[in-house]
């Protein structure tokens, strides 16, 4: 019998994992990036607010396709490392959208926003630590 962390291991190896954290990613969209839309749309234009808060979606998101990608493949590790900035990104739309929360500039759907930013705070959790241990465990071979 398999310990918990083992299963969790198993289970990243799989391609199940890739499409929970897909999934995850394209949730993750409703917390930090909207609460700063919302935010700056107004000051810097509808169009430009965009182009700024949703170029580290689809880079995190064609990240975590490639987390399964062969070894050899010339596009995984510019895939990983563009994705593990664009969940830095993310994660510091999200702060921006708590500490907004938490300063009492309340957003339009606080409760849409409040579970954004947690589902983005798994999601690229999730992507990080799978990024960075197949990056590791490639640079090691």
């Amino acid at each position: 019998m398999s310990t918990p962390v083992e299963q969790m291991k198993d289970f990243m190896r799989t391609s199940g994992f890739d499409y929970l954290v897909r999934i995850l990613i394209i949730f993750s969209l409703l917390g930090g990036p909207v609460v700063l839309y919302d935010a700056i749309h107004l000051s810097i234009g509808k169009l430009a607010a965009l182009a700024l808060v949703l170029p580290p979606m689809p880079l995190i998101y064609f990240g975590a396709m490639a987390l399964h990608d062969p070894p050899t493949e010339w596009s995984t590790r510019p895939s990983l490392w563009i994705g593990l900035v664009s969940a830095l990104l993310i994660q510091v739309m999200n702060g921006f959208a708590v500490w907004r929360l938490v300063n009492g500039q309340v957003p339009v759907n606080p409760g849409l926003a409040v579970f954004g930013v947690i589902v983005g705070t798994v999601a690229t959790c999730l992507y990080a630590f799978a990024a960075i241990r197949i990056l590791r465990t490639r640079e090691a071979s």
